[in-house]
């Protein structure tokens, strides 16, 4: 714990909060999400798994297709603040099961009204170089404690308050160790309707194939308007990785 607080105190540096401050600078609209969803849908799809030098871009190519389907959802006329969790180990700590999370943001740009199909085309968005390097960039500041990044923002101009308009967790199965504690296999259950703390939601697991979850909050969005995201989402992450648009 002590090796991990060092870590955040030298990461919450003048020069990080530059970094985060030019970073985070666009982020528009209050970023207030409101109470947690009492009332959430989910739909799932998989894809083929990404192979050779796809197969290390997929998280910055989720990270763009969570933000087109955001978007999708009529957030276009604002830059989006998505967060992701990250975790590790400090230097020298102790081997001792778990590790230490932080949550990430990553700035979806604004992007102009379109309809289902103009998303499925919308190549020159960003290419998946580019969001792969900013991507790099904001992991080589990855310890910064969250409330130094909103400070930092906050300090830029942005108006935004913390608050996140989309999550994504991802797990590549092929790095993660067994669920298995004292010679018993763990099951992992995904239970749909849980509260969630963003309007939208999106984990991957990526193994044998590429499995994708969204969650949205019912509340907020209709279960059409949804369906239409996550058919976005999906035509971003094939225009990427591969694969015919949906």
């Amino acid at each position: 714990m002590e090796l991990q607080l060092a870590a955040e105190d030298a990461a919450a540096s003048a020069a990080a909060h530059a970094y985060w401050a030019a970073r985070l600078c666009g982020l528009g609209g209050e970023g207030d999400a409101g109470p947690a969803a009492r009332s959430t849908g989910m739909v799932t799809h998989r894809l083929p798994a990404a192979t050779g030098a796809a197969r290390g871009a997929v998280f910055p190519a989720l990270l763009d297709a969570v933000g087109a389907a955001a978007h999708r959802l009529g957030e276009g006329d604002r830059a989006l603040a998505l967060g992701y969790p990250w975790g590790g180990r400090p230097p020298g700590a102790a081997p001792v099961v778990g590790c230490f999370l932080n949550t990430l943001v990553h700035p979806s740009p604004a992007r102009p009204a379109m309809g289902r199909a103009d998303h499925a085309d919308h190549a020159d968005h960003a290419s998946l170089d580019e969001l792969s390097a900013a991507w790099w960039d904001d992991l080589d500041h990855a310890d910064t404690p969250f409330d130094d990044v909103v400070r930092a923002a906050r300090s830029a101009g942005a108006r935004w308050s913390g608050a996140l308009d989309g999550l994504l967790t991802f797990e590549d199965l092929q790095r993660r160790p067994p669920l298995v504690l004292a010679g018993t296999a763990g099951r992992e259950t995904h239970l749909a309707g849980r509260p969630l703390a963003a309007p939208l939601a999106v984990s991957a697991s990526h193994g044998d194939d590429l499995l994708v979850r969204l969650a949205w909050d019912r509340d907020r969005y209709p279960d059409s308007a949804a369906e239409a995201a996550f058919g976005a989402l999906l035509s971003t992450l094939k225009r990427h990785l591969g694969g015919p648009a949906l």
